[in-house]
């Protein structure tokens, strides 16, 4: 039986995915020209060289494994199996997964080993020798099978003997006694043949011997003989059931421990691998049958040994292998049944149960490998079906849309698919697209050899009909139509010849000028002429309207243009409406023209560019050519008018502000400011003019012009700066406003030189400057006096009398805080204490003045009398009469001495509020007094005169009444 294209490339595929490279070449050959044989025979080569460098990775691997360097081994072989499984070659795929994972096992038994003789130091260090030598013993039991796991473990057991040697006769008896009640017979047998014939407790250890011997080999030893035989032969479940015999009867004992470890890893290895040569071979069902037996294995030995971690990593494979086995046979049962999406869909979940496998640390490069290269080859197929599908979809469209012989090259394209439906389905079209052409070609021969123009339009439609894009078919029915609408025409049946015309027109879509013409003259012509009038009318009627859009023509010309479509086929009805649409066209595009130079000259407008502006409105205006309106001539001269006024004002100021410039600066030799203001505010009257100008046809100034208005402003600042200055009343004033001034303008020599000039002045004043300080001063006008110094100390730098000045006002002030603070004192304590906390307040104010140095001496011997009288009589001088009399004397004194001085003159109240207030404490304490003393008469003499001071007092008319 001959093989179809499909089936060669799939054998090619096989060939190519299990390493046959030269078989794959023979078979992609065999495929011709088909582009996947070409693309896959030029991939070969590629694969060859990834094939030898896989080899050459594993060569590296295996001699790393000699030399014991088990993670580099394991790493080059991975870089092996990532490459092979990259370029899809599974050949290699089993065996390095299984390297992959004994050298992981390795390592990782390697390094068990040093932690375990690690932790055997630390317990041997601390004398704790039989914990460290069970500690070996229960490692060593667990040691896999393998010359390799001998040679890593033979330390540990080197290590056990060399603390066997540091045990005492005595501890191995005790030990071995405890080792037969734990079951573990060769344990106790090994340790009584370490108690030589020397030692005293030998015959102990003879019995021990002789006890555990007797045991072993009565109960022990013959199981584990038939459990090797079992072994062996690979009869796993007879294995389990000797072990499940020893493992009830003898709990405890290691022996049957170690080999059911032994029996579970070589069941589940052996199923493990058995499973994975199946995958290879694609009998999936096989390979998850061995994948379940692998994981009962994993299973049972998990039960025994659940803290196992190569147990437990070895059952997830099993697991997860089991699992993705069941899904690609389940894939390709749903295949074969035809149902193409759903294995499909079962085969990207395989795929993502491996990668989540792979992220979790179980990687499954076999079974992946082989899943890919299905899922890949499925889509392929998947694609090549629905491409047959597309093309049988295609086919039966196109015979649809009588294209025969199109539809019959897309049929051709599924002959060769080796689905039976969709040969029978391609083999159906293609007969039935033959058949239109043959019918077509029939048709066509009738047509020619008929005897009147109508039959032939029979035969020639007919042919039409099946294959509107037949050869020649369009041609012989459009001269047959002609003919046969030719002569109705002549024996005067019109209306049949109409049809015919209109056949070729409106079914054919041809430009025949014959059958044009007929149809125009007999029905399209009246229309069209009404149409055009009315057309005509409105144009007329728009060219009269002011103003005129462009817009205002878009009504018409789409009705043109409708007409044109209309009479595209009929030549002289269409030159009329193309006559038409050309003249209202042309006048739209004068105004569309008038519009854009129009709007370019507003815009050069608005930005200063005059001459630009009127240069673009009069092209505008030329645009129109006679159909300009008296509006636009007039806005025309308003703007050619304000351009002369722009111009005018651009001149006079050029002309002038040099001029204002060169009197600007000629004002420190004397010149009058104000005079060159008023020549300015001329020429700025100029400049307004223009601005009015430009503002009424909406544009703005020149750039130039801008330019020297900014000027303008700028000379007018200043001027008014310096006019400030001169009408400013004090020198000092002017002065500040010019420096002021240069900080804005710096580099301006007028004010530089009028700043000189005035500092000038101020320094000839400095004299009455002082005078005037110590004025303010004097009057208690600090701050202003401050100021004052302020300006002449900048004068004149260091001036002793300046300074002397400073300290004279730094002093006054001081005094005056002080007057302040004592004032703000003796209030608050009045408001929260009282009279007489108010009045010591005072007191103690009085004093701090008197300490002061800048007091004058009189008044402060005057302060000292008056606190001294005070404090006379026990406070109380100052209610007696005598005592107020001496001290309103000395309060003239003060007064006198205070003169017209303003903080003297503060101090004076100060001592007055004082001493009104001391007086009412010091009547009121002898009120007290003399009460408690008995003397009621003179007690009522103070009440008598304290109430004539205070007759709205409650406290005074009560100690009166009493």
């Amino acid at each position: 039986m001959k093989k179809n294209i499909p089936q060669i490339l799939a054998e090619a595929d096989t060939a190519r995915e299990e390493g046959k490279w030269e078989e794959a070449r023979r078979l992609y050959r065999q495929a011709g020209d088909h582009p996947r044989a070409l693309a896959m025979l030029t991939r070969i080569d590629r694969l060859e060289a990834t094939d030898k460098k896989v080899r050459q990775l594993m060569k590296k691997a295996d001699a790393l494994l000699e030399k014991r360097e088990f993670a580099r081994a394991q790493e080059k072989y991975t870089q092996a199996l990532n490459q092979a499984g990259h370029e899809g070659i599974l050949k290699y795929h089993g065996r390095l997964e299984k390297q992959i994972q004994y050298t992981r096992d390795l390592d990782r038994w390697q390094k068990r080993v040093a932690g375990v003789l690690e932790e055997a130091a630390r317990l041997s260090k601390e004398n704790r020798l039989q914990e460290a030598r069970d500690m070996l013993d229960r490692f060593l039991q667990e040691k896999p099978e393998g010359e390799l796991y001998d040679e890593l473990s033979q330390p540990v057991l080197d290590k056990r003997d060399r603390l066997e040697g540091s045990i005492s006769d005595a501890e191995h008896c005790e030990r071995a006694r405890a080792a037969i009640g734990e079951q573990n017979f060769r344990l106790a047998i090994r340790l009584a043949k370490l108690v030589g014939q020397d030692s005293e407790r030998f015959a102990e250890a003879q019995r021990i011997l002789s006890e555990a011997s007797q045991l072993y080999e009565d109960y022990i030893e013959p199981t584990l003989k038939r459990i090797e035989a079992c072994y062996r032969q690979e009869d796993w479940e007879g294995a389990f059931g000797e072990l499940e015999y020893l493992s009830r009867d003898f709990e405890r004992n290691p022996d049957w421990q170690q080999w059911w470890l032994r029996v579970g890893r070589a069941q589940g290895e052996r199923a493990l691998e058995h499973g994975r040569q199946a995958v290879a071979r694609r009998k999936f069902q096989e390979a998850e049958e061995q994948f379940l037996i692998a994981r009962r294995a994993f299973e049972r030995t998990r039960e025994k040994f659940p803290e196992d971690r190569y147990i437990l990593s070895r059952l997830r494979e099993a697991e997860d292998l089991a699992r993705i086995a069941a899904q690609t046979e389940q894939a390709g049962r749903h295949w074969q049944e035809g149902q193409h999406g759903e294995a499909l869909r079962l085969l990207e979940q395989t795929q993502s149960d491996l990668q989540q496998a792979e992220n979790q640390g179980r990687s499954y490069a076999t079974i992946a490998g082989v899943v890919n290269t299905m899922q890949k080859t499925l889509q392929e197929k998947i694609k090549r079906i629905r491409e047959e599908e597309r093309w049988l979809e295609n086919g039966e469209r196109l015979l649809k849309e009588k294209r025969p012989d199109e539809a019959a090259e897309e049929f051709k394209k599924v002959m060769d698919t080796p689905l039976p439906d969709h040969q029978r389905r391609a083999a159906n079209g293609l007969n039935r697209a033959e058949e239109e052409m043959r019918q077509f070609e029939a048709d066509m021969e009738r047509g020619k050899a008929a005897d009147t123009p109508a039959d032939a339009v029979v035969a020639f439609q007919s042919a039409y009909d099946r294959w509107p894009a037949g050869p020649g078919v369009v041609a012989a029915l459009e001269s047959a139509l002609e003919r046969a609408g030719e002569e109705a025409w002549d024996a005067g049946q019109k209306t049949q010849a109409l049809k015919y015309f209109k056949r070729i027109v409106d079914d054919l879509k041809l430009e025949n000028e014959t059958a044009q013409a007929r149809i125009a003259q007999s029905e399209l012509a009246p229309r069209v002429e009404v149409a055009l009038e009315r057309i005509e009318q409105r144009f007329r009627e728009l060219s009269e309207n002011d103003p005129l859009r462009a817009a205002d023509f878009d009504d018409l010309l789409a009705a043109l243009e409708a007409l044109q479509q209309e009479t595209r086929r009929f030549k002289k009805l269409r030159r009329q409406v193309d006559t038409l649409h050309r003249q209202v066209h042309e006048r739209a595009e004068r105004h569309r023209q008038y519009e854009d130079l129009r709007q370019q000259a507003e815009n050069h407008l608005s930005q200063g560019e005059w001459d630009d502006a009127l240069k673009d409105f009069q092209d505008a205006v030329d645009a129109l050519k006679d159909a300009v309106s008296p509006d636009i001539t007039e806005q025309l001269r308003a703007w050619r008018e304000a351009g002369r006024e722009i111009a005018e004002a651009e001149r006079k100021i050029g002309d002038q502000l040099p001029q204002l410039e060169a009197l600007y600066e000629a004002i420190p030799q004397g010149d009058d400011p104000a005079t060159l203001l008023a020549l300015l505010t001329e020429v700025e009257s100029a400049l307004q003019d223009a601005r009015r100008a430009a503002s009424a046809v909406g544009g703005e100034l020149p750039l130039d012009l801008s330019r020297q208005a900014a000027r303008l402003d700028d000379l007018r600042e200043r001027l008014q700066e310096i006019q400030e200055a001169y009408d400013a009343p004090q020198v000092w004033d002017g002065l500040s406003r010019l420096q002021d001034a240069l900080e804005r303008w710096p580099d301006d020599a007028t004010l530089q030189a009028l700043v000189e000039t005035f500092t000038r002045k101020m320094e000839s004043q400095a004299g009455k400057l002082l005078q005037e300080a110590d004025g303010m001063i004097a009057e208690g006008n600090l701050e202003a006096a401050d100021e004052l110094l302020i300006r002449i100390s900048a004068l004149q730098v260091g001036n002793e009398e300046i300074a002397e000045r400073y300290t004279i006002l730094r002093r006054r002030r001081n005094f005056e805080a002080l007057l302040k603070t004592i004032e703000e004192d003796a209030e608050s304590k009045l408001a929260t204490s009282g009279l007489p906390a108010a009045v010591q307040a005072r007191e103690k104010g009085i004093g701090d003045l008197i300490a002061r140095p800048d007091l004058p001496e009189e008044v402060r011997n005057v302060l000292n009398k008056l606190l001294r009288l005070s404090r006379e009589t026990e406070g109380m001088a100052l209610g007696e009469e005598e005592g107020w009399e001496r001290a309103m004397e000395y309060q003239e004194e003060l007064d006198s001495r205070a003169g017209g001085d303003p903080i003297l003159r503060r101090v004076y109240n100060l001592v007055d509020e004082w001493l009104v207030a001391a007086r009412d404490v010091a009547i009121t304490g002898l009120i007290d007094s003399s009460s408690q003393l008995g003397q009621l008469e003179e007690a009522y003499e103070h009440a008598r005169r304290y109430m004539q001071r205070h007759p709205n007092d409650e406290g005074a008319v009560a100690k009166l009444a009493q």
